[in-house]
């Protein structure tokens, strides 16, 4: 997919994840969404497989790099969710946000990207897998992590076959992508009945439904800046939602500070971040309630920063 249908693509997967998340919510409303979001979920795997076959034929990727791909998400889609109940209990929410990525993030992830975040994931998971044993993880599923790891890193390094013709799929791929405006049209009929009376649900629904630039599924508002040695100042104003993630990107060489501000007080638990570090952080992370995500610049020289609020 070009940039133009990547983004088509990715507020379809924005828009499901949003229905899957209030899903109890939009049950005790009139808009009758259930059906559509099977439809949705539908579509959207049939996009991305009908994709990865034009990719296939267009560079020389073949059947076995697919295959090797699907495992090795398979596998970090298991895995993560053991990580981070183990990094919530002991509260080690740094390591946390290191690993702790969406499904829709690892779909979006290039080839050479999931294999260096699989193998940060690996790393960490190694040392502690005595207490990912005793939360039900086992043994055997790390060491098929393991071995699929080392198969797709090998399958990355092999030469790649000739290319071959990809227009019959691409065709595939848009014919979806004008289903998935067809199923969200129908969406938008179904919630527009909530509007006056469940205005809350609607807005994040009208948030959820729209082309972002974050480069991921479950994109938002994106706030870019700078700030000054010595400074705190305000990234971006919210309302708080448990469900909220903040992508944090410290873009310069000083160290940063985030804040969750509440009525012009620090609120909770300041995350620190390093030149150069990105960080998924669940709003919950900070603390139970904040108006206001800032940021503190302890360095002698201006800061950087890129936040998506998701």
């Amino acid at each position: 997919m070009d940039d133009i249908k990547r983004a088509r693509n990715n507020r379809t997967i924005k828009l499901r994840d949003y229905l899957i998340l209030k899903a109890v919510e939009l049950a005790a409303t009139p808009a009758d969404v259930a059906a559509l979001l099977v439809e949705l979920d539908a579509i959207i795997l049939l996009t991305l497989q009908n994709d990865g076959k034009a990719i296939a034929d267009n560079s020389g990727v073949t059947e076995e790099k697919n295959t090797e791909r699907a495992e090795l998400t398979h596998d970090l889609n298991l895995i993560i969710p053991f990580l981070v109940k183990h990094f919530t209990t002991t509260k080690n929410f740094q390591a946390r946000r290191l690993i702790d990525f969406t499904p829709s993030q690892i779909d979006a992830m290039d080839d050479s990207l999931l294999y260096t975040e699989a193998n940060k994931v690996n790393e960490t998971a190694t040392p502690i897998m005595a207490a990912l044993i005793l939360i039900k993880y086992t043994a055997l599923e790390k060491t098929a992590f393991d071995t699929n790891l080392a198969e797709y890193l090998a399958m990355l390094g092999r030469p790649r076959e000739a290319i071959g013709d990809s227009s019959s799929w691409s065709k595939e791929v848009e014919t979806n992508l004008e289903t998935q405006d067809e199923i969200r049209g129908r969406i938008r009929i179904e919630m527009n009945t909530i509007r006056t009376n469940f205005s809350q649900l609607f807005n994040a629904y009208e948030s959820a439904d729209s082309i972002d630039s974050s480069g991921g599924g479950g994109g938002g508002n994106v706030f870019t800046g700078g700030v000054n040695a010595g400074e705190t100042k305000q990234v971006a104003p919210v309302v708080y939602d448990p469900t909220i993630v903040f992508k944090l990107e410290n873009t310069g060489t000083t160290q940063l500070i985030f804040i969750l501000f509440l009525a012009g007080v620090q609120s909770g638990t300041p995350l620190t971040m390093n030149a150069g570090d990105l960080i998924n952080s669940p709003i919950t992370d900070f603390n139970t309630d904040g108006d206001a995500l800032m940021v503190r610049n302890p360095d002698g020289t201006i800061g950087t920063y890129k936040i998506t609020i998701n």
